[in-house]
């Protein structure tokens, strides 16, 4: 199931004015990131490698990408869910292109105005995406990384995608303050991927495809 949050949602107007002060109605595809950050990774021309670990990403010096990465998986680290998530390029690809539309024609959902889902850009970035197997969610009002992750734990804290072990990659984009934070776990050329229920982790684990 794909999330789905407003910052008015469940967080109140005052804390939405809190969090977009200073922006002065400026359109959120020009609002500055915090000191230090960036919106997002550039690759390397010829760049090859598709998913980096939080070391791989701190070497490189992306810190969106880092930020990002190790606050869901401390999350994980938390609650000893495997794998930890290793951040994806063609699901970050799907989540900026995504991001930008809804930041383009002003709105916060699943479906561009076109019909293109975040699906479809996955797909068409490359990403091997098997039948129900990505997640994530869309919001506004948040500049920072690990405050809006923090936020939709605290709103979806049962079944949360973000602390599920079916997911191996991640992707993500901010543009203002709209996000987009997809997961997903890679098909396997049509095998059957086999997953066993973990009461520890209260998610299903995947133990092998065959």
């Amino acid at each position: 199931m794909q999330h789905f949050l407003i910052a008015l949602y469940l967080c109140g107007i005052a804390a939405l004015l809190s969090s977009c002060a200073g922006t002065g109605g400026v359109h959120p595809g020009v609002t500055a990131p915090p000191p230090g950050e960036t919106v997002g990774p550039a690759p390397r021309p010829g760049q090859t490698v598709l998913s980096y670990t939080e070391e791989e990403l701190q070497v490189l010096g992306n810190t969106f990408a880092y930020n990002v990465l190790k606050r869901l998986n401390d999350l994980r680290r938390d609650r000893n869910v495997q794998p930890l998530l290793r951040w994806h390029r063609h699901l970050e690809e799907a989540a900026v292109g995504h991001t930008q539309e809804m930041a383009r024609n002003n709105h916060l959902n699943w479906v561009a105005n076109d019909g293109t889902t975040v699906e479809d850009r996955a797909i068409a970035a490359g990403y091997p995406l098997g039948s129900q197997l990505l997640d994530g969610f869309i919001g506004v009002g948040y500049f920072s990384g690990p405050d809006f992750i923090d936020s939709m734990m605290r709103i979806y804290p049962i079944d949360n995608p973000f602390v599920a072990a079916r997911f191996v990659h991640v992707g993500a984009a901010r543009v203002g303050t709209r996000w987009t934070i997809l997961l997903a776990f890679p098909s396997t050329n049509n095998k059957t991927m086999v997953f066993e229920w973990d009461d520890d982790v209260d998610s299903p684990v995947f133990q092998g495809s065959f």
